[in-house]
């Protein structure tokens, strides 16, 4: 996995605002650069090639807090607020929190982040999105689900594939959050709806310290309200399990129909390896030949695993139970 999830410190900004356009066109060449560095399996009966390529929103802008300010005016929105969704052809709705020149720069970044993702889809990558902090998390959640509306589109099946169409845009989900369940739940059924595959990359989360502090200065802290984390690390390991394991059974379900869920575990905890591996052998997905897994053919390019490069606690227990299940080095977060 190429990963380019550069981002600014929290309240820094680059003087002049606007997109960060030598770091988008650079992003878009990277992705035609890695799809030829890594052609698809001669013997793989889908397109999806098994290069991934992750990014970061708020290292594409020189002003992050714009990403806030856009989730406040989406939780502030009547229409979310009933439990709805924006229009398709309404990219953030009109709000106090953001300026016309604040609607432009989104827009700007919207059809950057479209350049970038049909550069992927043309070449059969995955695009992983990455998470940030739950104060940007809605507006990131508003982009992806958009590049995923258009992107992720099922295809129809064709002589050479009966598999179901691998999507191409993934969010990434971090599971130390409470309503990450929820969240996975809701975009799952939005996709269903809407005829588009649903990507999910899964981590337990990079921000705790900055999330902790910034909920201490809060009303809600005083009034008992619970952290937008989990209170324990017990508590994030039984919740990425379960998330894990919700889009292990959409992929079973998924092999009957045209459309379909793609999983990438970022993770370096075994054990959650380990049960998500034996749900798949389980469920007639892997069998196990002189000690290994030998996973579905159906299942390339839509199952990875990732780890931070340099990292050895996860990739030693891939390699000794896995045989051609994808395996990705990658700096997640």
């Amino acid at each position: 996995m190429l990963n380019y999830s550069a981002e600014a410190p929290l309240g820094s900004a680059k003087s002049g605002g606007g997109i960060d356009q030598a770091a988008m066109t650079e992003i878009t060449n990277a992705v035609s650069q890695a799809a030829q560095l890594t052609p698809a399996a001669a013997d793989s009966v889908g397109t999806i090639k098994p290069a991934l390529f992750a990014i970061k929103l708020s290292g594409l802008i020189f002003d992050a807090s714009i990403l806030a300010r856009a989730s406040l005016a989406l939780a502030s929105d009547s229409t979310i607020a009933r439990g709805g969704r924006l229009s398709s052809s309404t990219l953030f709705p009109q709000s106090p929190e953001l300026s016309s020149e604040d609607h432009e720069l989104l827009d700007k970044l919207y059809e950057g982040l479209r350049k970038v993702a049909s550069e992927a889809q043309t070449h059969n990558l995955r695009l992983l999105v990455d998470a940030e902090q739950s104060w940007f998390q809605p507006a990131i959640d508003r982009y992806v689900d958009l590049l995923s509306e258009e992107f992720n589109k099922v295809r129809p099946a064709t002589p050479a594939s009966s598999a179901p169409s691998a999507p191409v845009v993934y969010n990434t989900y971090q599971c130390y959050l409470r309503d990450a369940p929820t969240r996975i739940a809701a975009a799952l059924a939005h996709a269903d709806e809407h005829g588009y595959s649903f990507g999910a990359k899964l981590v337990r989360g990079a921000y705790q310290e900055s999330e902790r502090a910034r909920h201490q200065k809060l009303p809600a802290f005083e009034a008992g309200v619970p952290c937008v984390v989990w209170g324990s690390k017990a508590e994030t390991d039984k919740c990425y399990d379960e998330c894990a394991a919700l889009l292990e059974k959409r992929l079973v379900h998924d092999l009957k129909k045209q459309g379909g869920v793609g999983v990438v575990l970022a993770s370096h905890n075994g054990t959650s390896m380990k049960r998500f591996l034996e749900s798949l052998r389980d469920d007639g997905l892997a069998k196990e030949e002189d000690g290994r897994l030998a996973v579905d053919e159906r299942l390339r390019g839509r199952v990875a695993f990732g780890q931070l490069m340099g990292a050895s606690s996860l990739s030693l227990p891939l390699s000794l139970s896995t045989s051609r299940l994808p395996r990705r080095a990658t700096a997640a977060d």
